[in-house]
């Protein structure tokens, strides 16, 4: 099996599709106890390779897909299953909300790419800027550790101290530490959000982590108003130096 990155050579000995969070649940905890190594599938249309398995269990997320799209339209946010590609939610979106509201992150594999996909890769589009990319647009997220346990984490509910996440699972704690690496300053898919000195979101650690911390089961997405008018606008420059003039004129 493979995905859009086209890496060689992928196998694994069991595709799961579970249905539901106990299902999920129950297929994190043996492959945690039994030390099976588990690779995490959306719509494959990643092009860094975290969908190829190399052995082990893969985990489609095709079939999380039994609860409702609901849009709030006072708080003006989304809440979806993440095994439904990102356009039927942008559509559902605009057919809520009269076509006031819209979700505003659109990676040219929107047809294809899942919700939960978008969010384990940070998916963006042509938006420049952090307002292009899924991460800004995180309100919430339904969250499974590879333990099983599962998490419902609102932005600025857990924010790292020192560096270092504590999450509290029952009896057990955990600590999660924070990547130290310096982010590049443009458009990257650099991996797990990293932070050199200061405390960051929780949310901010899942998004764009490839799924190797655990599986989104469900999420809350903020929504933008909807322009009355618009342009969809694509130019095609020869150089960079042009499209930088063009940028400031």
């Amino acid at each position: 099996t493979t995905d859009w990155s086209n890496i060689p050579g992928g196998n694994a000995d069991l595709l799961v599709r579970p249905i539901n969070n106990f299902q999920c649940a129950l297929i994190l905890k043996i492959c945690d106890v039994n030390k099976i190594p588990i690779t995490i599938s959306a719509g494959q249309t990643n092009l860094t390779g975290s969908a190829t398995p190399f052995g082990g269990i893969v985990l489609s997320t095709s079939k999380l897909n039994q609860e409702d799209i609901v849009v709030n339209t006072q708080k003006k946010y989304v809440k979806t299953p993440v095994g439904i590609t990102l356009e039927f939610m942008r559509d559902e979106v605009l057919k809520q909300s009269q076509s006031k509201l819209y979700y505003p992150v659109d990676p040219t594999s929107r047809h294809d790419a899942y919700v939960g996909g978008t969010l384990s890769c940070n998916a963006s589009g042509f938006i420049p800027g952090e307002k292009g990319a899924t991460r800004y647009w995180v309100r919430q997220i339904e969250f499974m550790l590879l333990n099983g346990y599962i998490l419902n984490i609102k932005r600025g509910q857990y924010v790292s101290k020192d560096g270092i996440f504590t999450i509290i699972c029952g009896d057990e704690k955990i600590n999660v530490p924070i990547p130290k690496y310096n982010r590049p300053k443009i458009k990257n898919a650099s991996g797990p959000y990293s932070a050199a000195s200061e405390d960051i979101d929780f949310i901010d650690l899942i998004i764009g982590s490839e799924g190797i911390f655990g599986i989104i089961t469900s999420c809350k997405l903020n929504l933008a108003i909807r322009p009355k008018k618009y342009l969809e606008l694509f130019l095609r420059l020869n150089s960079e130096d042009k499209a930088i003039a063009l940028h400031s004129y």
